[in-house]
């Protein structure tokens, strides 16, 4: 049995109830993860809360440094790969990484993906 999508009328109701009950939908109608900024985030300045993704984020970018620091960080990984990581944990995005660095596109996400999963981040 395979699942299908809910017709696009009943899936905009669906989420309209949802945004009438306070809920704040994290994907676009294709399911697809929506791009959060800061209008719709924690602003750092004002600190007004939205839903939550500064302070996901800056958990995020800490548990990433901490782990830079490690002593196995500069023995585990090459400098061209810590380069990648570093610039990461400053929040660049993978395009301005690999201005900056020269690599490909595999390799940038492949080198975050296995510093994510060795830091212990699963999502």
């Amino acid at each position: 049995m395979t699942m299908r999508r809910p017709p696009p009328a009943l899936a905009a109701e669906w989420r309209q109830r949802l945004k009438d009950d306070g809920f704040d939908d994290h994907e676009d109608p294709s399911g697809r993860l929506r791009t959060v900024g800061p209008q719709r985030g924690v602003d750092p300045v004002t600190l007004m809360e939205g839903n939550g993704h500064w302070l996901r984020s800056a958990e995020y970018h800490d548990l990433l440094l901490a782990a830079m620091h490690a002593p196995s960080f500069t023995q585990r990984w090459s400098p061209r790969q810590r380069q990648v990581l570093e610039l990461h944990a400053e929040g660049r995005s993978y395009r301005d990484i690999r201005r900056v660095t020269g690599c490909g596109h595999g390799f940038d996400t492949a080198t975050v993906a296995a510093f994510r999963r060795e830091v212990g981040i699963r999502e």
